[in-house]
């Protein structure tokens, strides 16, 4: 009937392709490509979890029902925390604990203060010199220094931002002018906490673009670490998956890290030209009939054609 079993689509393709993440895409190409010329190592780091629970979905049994069920509850969820590239995972950088609160999100499970102290005492100290740490847009790598006033902020604080940042306003201004003002100026003076301490060190902080997590090499780490568990996990017990999770890490070799690495480069070089592409598709329907267009661009038309109205402003493209 013309059917075929495939995988659900998903509108992700639309909001990756939306001008502020199409944009903020063209940066991070742009950016890795040349720290890449440079040399200079590429760090890809990330969270994730894994509940006692997570089995694989299939499993060979006989005709007893012994063995097959699974059990109703997710169980007790394991967070970890890890960092690798090209020379392999970074050594003494993984972090696990327990989750205090299971929520959809293992997110709430992190927080800025827990990521700064895994930052400094165990990333820093094991990277080499002048290295690019790739990370997501998650809200605890993106703790302020001296944070922009909001439009909660009162009115004199919004001035005092002002005059610190040496940007002038009027002493009439009212408040929406004032935050107004802010919000233009605000893209140039933003300090991100893990920025400052990374620079400090020698080291540069590039975050992913939204809705690409297929640009961090570490995401294909945690897939196969999952699978491998749900593979091997019979006990259901956070302390057994624990230790599968870690026997797991030991096996990946940086073979596989470059392996996974270059399948990243090679989607970094797909998204180049799917960007170069779209643009020049675009530009392909751009007709510009203004006012302002010389006579040499109206060569092709006779005054003739303009006074009768014979350009309906609709032409064929050449």
């Amino acid at each position: 009937m013309g059917y075929r079993w495939r995988k659900t689509k998903s509108n992700k393709h639309i909001l990756m392709e939306t001008q502020d993440v199409a944009y903020k895409r063209f940066v991070y190409l742009r950016k890795i490509q040349e720290y890449r010329k440079e040399k200079r190592p590429i760090v890809f780091t990330d969270e994730s979890y894994i509940d006692s629970a997570h089995v694989s979905g299939k499993g060979w049994s006989d005709d007893s029902n012994a063995g097959v069920a699974a059990p109703l509850s997710k169980g007790e969820r394991l967070i970890f925390l890890h960092a690798g590239g090209e020379m392999g995972f970074v050594k003494n950088c993984l972090t696990m604990w327990r989750a205090n609160i299971k929520t959809g999100d293992y997110h709430d499970n992190v927080n800025g203060k827990m990521y700064f102290k895994w930052l400094t005492e165990k990333l820093i100290p094991n990277v080499p010199p002048r290295t690019v740490v790739v990370i997501d847009n998650a809200s605890y790598h993106n703790v302020q220094v001296d944070k922009c006033p909001t439009s909660k902020n009162t009115k004199s604080e919004m001035q005092d931002w002002l005059i610190q940042k040496n940007i002038a306003f009027s002493s009439s201004s009212l408040k929406v002018e004032l935050y107004e003002l802010i919000r233009q100026h605000k893209p140039a003076h933003i300090r991100y906490q893990i920025d400052e301490i990374m620079r400090e060190h020698g080291h540069d902080i590039l975050r992913l673009p939204p809705y690409h997590p297929e640009l961090n090499a570490i995401e294909l780490i945690w897939a196969d670490v999952k699978n491998w568990v749900a593979a091997h996990n019979v006990t259901f017990n956070i302390h057994d998956v624990e230790r599968l999770v870690n026997q797991k890490f030991e096996t990946i070799t940086e073979t596989d890290w470059k392996k996974i690495c270059e399948n990243v480069k090679k989607m970094e070089e797909k998204f180049i030209g799917v960007q170069s592409q779209l643009e020049d598709t675009i530009e392909s329907f751009v007709i510009d009939l203004g006012a302002e267009s010389s006579e040499e661009d109206n060569s092709d038309f006779s005054e003739d054609d303009i006074e009768d109205g014979n350009l309906s402003g609709i032409e064929e493209l050449i």
